[in-house]
């Protein structure tokens, strides 16, 4: 802990790192000089495992899924008005990853609006302003349902 005098001064900044630290810093070596914060150590813990359990899922199933799922979300929501998906429809241009807008609104407002009226999770986008879902292997049915009826109530509210 740094206490006294500079005790508030940086010693390194995300704008400019030092070649050289002060006296009272050691960096290491190589790219770790650069990390900061802690580790989310019960990620790495659980990594293999989840390996393995989506291994014997089989790699191929899983991405057949994604395709199909990915695609049904993509396909529901162009069908819904006031909604523009912004991913590529064909799955070789596209991915699990699905990203839309609705018209007149900021992708900010989206994905407040999906998480306050229906808690669902999602990440918004700044370029375009727009909001991302993911498909991923436990994706069914049911969540594209609810995604899609969600998306269409905030259109239809605008």
């Amino acid at each position: 802990a740094y206490f006294g005098d500079g005790a508030v001064e940086p010693q390194w900044t995300r704008s400019y790192y030092q070649t050289d630290p002060p006296p009272t810093l050691r960096f290491a070596g190589d790219a770790s000089r650069f990390e900061y914060g802690t580790r989310a150590w019960h990620t790495y813990e659980a990594l293999a495992d989840a390996i393995e359990y989506q291994a014997t899922l089989g790699w191929d199933a899983i991405f057949s899924h994604v395709n199909t799922m990915s695609s049904r979300m993509k396909e529901a929501l162009n069908e819904t008005p006031g909604i523009d998906v912004i991913t590529p429809v064909e799955w070789h241009d596209s991915s699990g990853i699905v990203t839309f807008t609705i018209a007149g609104m900021s992708g900010i407002d989206i994905s407040q609006e999906l998480w306050d009226r229906d808690r669902i999770a999602q990440r918004r986008v700044e370029e375009p302003s727009a909001v991302r879902v993911s498909c991923t292997y436990f994706t069914d049915d049911s969540d594209i349902t609810r995604l899609v009826e969600a998306v269409g109530r905030i259109a239809r509210g605008r």
